[in-house]
């Protein structure tokens, strides 16, 4: 399996039907979100908190094997002029963990200003500001995922 930072590569080892795993990884949460059967859209799942990735595993398989799952969408934490820093280093490492035991292809995409995405759809869907403190990794997962949805459909287009 590949891990990818363009669609073309993605597609080319994503079978193309399945729903999709968005994740925002972060040092402390992984926020979780999935798309639907036939990914038009995607929908914020759950924050995880985390200390190391074997604690991640569990969850992820259940999630795979409930939305019949076959690739996953990581967003990938370049900064703002682009470059890749420390955190992407970590973020390639977990995708080569999520390509090696779950034997499925990994897109990163782009995540810049998805934290700020998640607060306005988290205030889209519950009609209020998120509390102070309150992890919504999970929105921040939705919007990279819906990102990467939109894309894979105007490349098959």
């Amino acid at each position: 399996m590949t891990i990818s930072g363009n669609i073309e590569a993605f597609t080319g080892a994503w079978p193309g039907k399945g729903s999709l795993l968005g994740l925002d990884l972060g040092e402390r949460s992984l926020g979780i979100a999935g798309s639907d059967a036939s990914n038009l859209l995607a929908t914020p799942i759950r924050t995880l908190s985390r200390r190391k990735v074997s604690t991640d595993f569990p969850e992820l398989e259940r999630l795979l094997a409930l939305r019949d799952a076959t690739g996953f969408v990581l967003g990938w934490p370049v900064s703002m002029d682009g470059r890749e820093g420390p955190r992407c280093k970590a973020t390639r490492r977990y995708a080569g963990i999520l390509v090696e035991r779950f034997v499925l292809p990994v897109l990163l995409w782009d995540e810049r200003l998805s934290s700020f995405a998640a607060e306005e759809l988290y205030e889209e869907i519950t009609g209020r500001r998120p509390p102070q403190g309150e992890r919504i990794d999970h929105f921040a997962a939705a919007h990279i995922l819906q990102e990467a949805l939109d894309a894979l459909r105007r490349a098959r287009a």
